[in-house]
């Protein structure tokens, strides 16, 4: 049991870790995103290009900023749920485990006070 304790946090772990990891790679794509149209709109207004054109790059721009909020937080909903399934194998599992090397502790004290 207690290998089964430790291989299911493991994996939390991992999971945990990849959805750090690639929620600093989509906050780094929609930055460059971000910055990217944003520069873009400021070069075709500069350049007095058709005005739909102007118009889209910063409806564009202002559009970006929700939907990164948005998946973001969605990234923070994801990190609470496996966060809360390691909490969930602690309470769960660590009056057990507190047993179990309890037991292990009169064991040695046992197998000690025997030889």
């Amino acid at each position: 049991m207690l290998d089964e304790l430790c291989a299911r946090n493991r994996r939390l772990d991992k999971k945990l870790k990849s959805l750090e990891t690639w929620r600093t790679v989509l906050n780094a794509l929609f930055f460059a995103t971000f910055v990217y149209v944003l520069v873009f709109s400021v070069v075709a207004a500069a350049l007095s290009m058709k005005s739909a054109v102007t118009a889209s790059a910063s409806a564009l721009t202002v559009a970006i900023v929700p939907a990164w909020k948005w998946c973001d937080g969605r990234w923070k909903r994801n990190e609470e749920k496996v966060n809360d399934q390691k909490k969930l194998t602690r309470m769960y599992y660590g009056p057990l485990l507190s047993k179990i090397i309890n037991i292990r502790v009169h064991v040695e004290l046992l197998e000690k006070n025997m030889f």
